[in-house]
């Protein structure tokens, strides 16, 4: 049984952000549009996470533990 080909399109966005060349944001990119999911998804997750690395003083995830998402969720 031939696996199926899968093509990761990139497409534009009218406004450049300082972290959207990031090799992370950029793996999670990938990794959404192999899974086949909407570019909406794409765009919702990547809001969330930058908004989730900025709110954590710009670290990087690997760096972050459970103690800095139960402190990012539970923000009023």
């Amino acid at each position: 049984m031939k696996r199926p080909n899968y093509t990761v399109y990139a497409y534009s966005h009218r406004r450049v952000h300082q972290m959207a060349s990031s090799p992370f944001l950029n793996e999670v990119r990938t990794s959404i549009r192999v899974r086949g999911m909407s570019i909406r998804t794409e765009k919702t997750y990547i809001y969330w996470i930058r908004f989730f690395i900025r709110y954590n003083n710009c670290r990087h995830p690997c760096e972050m533990g459970a103690a800095e998402v139960v402190r990012f969720l539970g923000y009023p």
